[in-house]
């Protein structure tokens, strides 16, 4: 439900306009941010999926400048305390603590202050210039 919600969002207000090919590559980079400094970007992906939050606009620029499609990742689900916005939630928009994300905890996303985190994470993708999100961790319930 709360991924439709997204979805429906992000479609209804224009915010992003991917468009996705069959077979396309994806490069993945969630750990760290693409170092444009470093040379020509992998020749064969087209699709570069990086953290929202972390990676600054001037790479995700520096990104479609080179002809890529840019995601943007977050976790639309979870708690994770390292995050800027984490003060946002309230103790009871907290669940269950991930069996392997040990530092992150299920949210309660019927929760009005949850939804509000995640439209700001959503409109902040957009005015960052993502070509599309990347909501993560949306399939457990606490």
């Amino acid at each position: 439900m709360f991924s439709s919600l997204i979805l429906t969002f992000a479609y209804a207000t224009g915010a992003f306009g991917a468009n996705f090919i069959l077979g396309q590559k994806f490069q993945i980079i969630l750990n760290s941010i693409p170092d444009l400094s470093a040379g020509p970007l992998s020749p064969d992906a087209t699709v570069f999926d990086v953290d929202a939050t972390d990676t600054p606009v001037e790479t995700i620029a520096g990104l479609k400048a080179a002809g890529r499609i840019v995601v943007c990742y977050f976790s639309a689900g979870t708690y994770e305390a390292w995050r800027v916005d984490a003060p946002k939630f309230q103790a009871s928009d907290l669940g269950k603590t991930l069996p392997e994300w040990p530092d992150e905890k299920w949210l309660r996303i019927k929760s009005t202050s949850v939804r509000n985190v995640m439209t700001d994470r959503i409109i902040m993708a957009s005015q960052k210039g993502c070509d599309a999100i990347d909501p993560d961790n949306t399939g457990m319930r606490t």
